[in-house]
C-alpha cells in the first residue's frame, strides 16, 4: 500500500468523512468502528495492540489518538512519517456481528493485520487487525 494514502483516504473519497468511535479501550488495547460521519454507517473494525514504547516516543499524538482520532491522519497531520507493514490482506467470512456492525448482507469482508511504525527510526507504534465492509471498493481491484 502506498505510504502516503491511507485507508481512511479510500473509504473518505467513497463515503465522506469518516471518524473513530472508541468500542472499548484499556492502556494496551482498544477496540473501534470507523464510521461515516454524515450516515453513520460502519466501514471498518479493529482490534488495536498499542506498543507502550511507541505510545510513549509521541505523547502528545498518543493523547489524541486515545480520544478517538483516526491513528495514521493524526500522524500525518503532525509530520510524523507513518508506515503500515501489512501483511497480505485475506478475504473472510464476516461473523454474524460484525454483519450487523457493517449492515451488511454479504458474508464475507477483508481482513488486514498491520504493524504501524512511526518516526524515522520507524518504531512500532500499534499492530492493528483489520476488517473492512464488503461496501468499500478498493482502487485497482487489489483487495
Amino acid at each position: 500500500m502506498n505510504p502516503y494514502l491511507l485507508t481512511t483516504d479510500i473509504m473518505e473519497a467513497q463515503f465522506g468523512p469518516v471518524h473513530a468511535e472508541v468500542l472499548s479501550q484499556t492502556r494496551r488495547r482498544r477496540e473501534v468502528a470507523v464510521k461515516v460521519r454524515r450516515t453513520g454507517q460502519v466501514l471498518e473494525y479493529a482490534v488495536v495492540s498499542f506498543d507502550p514504547a511507541g505510545a510513549a516516543a509521541y505523547p502528545a499524538i498518543d493523547r489524541k489518538i486515545r480520544r478517538g482520532s483516526l491513528m495514521g491522519q493524526t500522524f500525518r497531520d503532525a509530520g510524523v512519517p507513518f508506515l503500515r507493514e501489512e501483511n497480505p490482506p485475506t478475504k473472510v467470512r464476516l461473523s454474524e456481528r460484525l454483519r450487523e456492525l457493517f449492515g451488511a448482507s454479504e458474508e464475507h469482508g477483508l481482513r488486514i493485520d498491520a504493524t504501524i511504525l512511526v518516526g524515522l527510526g520507524r518504531l512500532c507504534y500499534a499492530r492493528n487487525h483489520e476488517t473492512y465492509s464488503p461496501a468499500i471498493k478498493w482502487p485497482g481491484q487489489v483487495r
